[in-house]
């Protein structure tokens, strides 16, 4: 082999020389050229399709946490701003969807799906929130059912006040009479307050607040009775 090279001249050896060269960066420049259509194709692709649709998805993310903490808020203040701020979350989202379904070929129907899932919930979350008849329902029943007769009884007792006022006020057992009454109307209102709160929170203190009203009450009707 070494034989055979010394058979060529310095000239053409430095000629075959170069052109061995001149070969390597052809082939150099052929192969980097590809790569350089493929990475140009993978950069677009990233450039125009995956970093629009990373930031959407993030905006998303971003959107849904502020929509979460509105309806915290919400709950706490029952502020129109704060429902405000849930109402102008839950349109970021939407532009941020619209983005991320021009620049991604995933399916997106289990997301959509969900979203309006939240939506709905943290709607009526806010809206039995604000209506204190949905938030609680003991005081709607009270409303419906102990109030009417409350009221009635309120006005009998006035009613029994005022006729006993006019009629000999001036004796002694008229006016001890008509003191009792007013007595009994008082703690009456007190009963209503403490069965109307205990149906609204049931909390313990309330129902022994109502008993030891009523016991009052049914005590000062028998006194009046006898």
């Amino acid at each position: 082999m070494t034989h055979w090279i010394a058979r060529f001249s310095i000239a053409q050896k430095n000629v075959f020389g170069y052109g061995l060269i001149l070969l390597v960066m052809f082939s150099m420049a052929v192969l980097t050229y590809l790569n350089m259509g493929r990475i140009k194709g993978v950069a677009s692709d990233v450039i125009e399709q995956r970093q629009p649709a990373a930031f959407a998805a993030d905006a998303i993310r971003i959107q849904l946490e502020r929509s979460m903490a509105s309806v915290g808020l919400f709950l706490q203040s029952k502020s129109p701003s704060d429902r405000a701020h849930f109402e102008a979350a839950i349109a970021g989202i939407g532009q941020a969807q619209a983005v991320l379904k021009q620049h991604s070929n995933r399916p997106m129907d289990d997301l959509d799906a969900e979203l309006k899932q939240f939506v709905a919930k943290a709607d009526r979350v806010m809206a039995i929130s604000a209506d204190d008849q949905k938030n609680l329902p003991g005081m709607e029943y009270a409303n419906q059912n102990v109030n009417p007769l409350a009221i009635q009884i309120s006005g009998l007792m006035s009613t029994l006040i005022s006729a006993e006022a006019e009629a000999d006020a001036g004796t002694i057992p008229r006016r001890a009479l008509v003191l009792d009454l007013a007595r009994l109307r008082g703690e009456w209102g007190d009963v209503v307050a403490g069965l109307r709160g205990f149906m609204a929170f049931r909390s313990p203190a309330l129902e022994n607040n109502f008993t030891l009203y009523s016991a009052e009450t049914l005590k000062r009707t028998q006194e009046i009775n006898q």
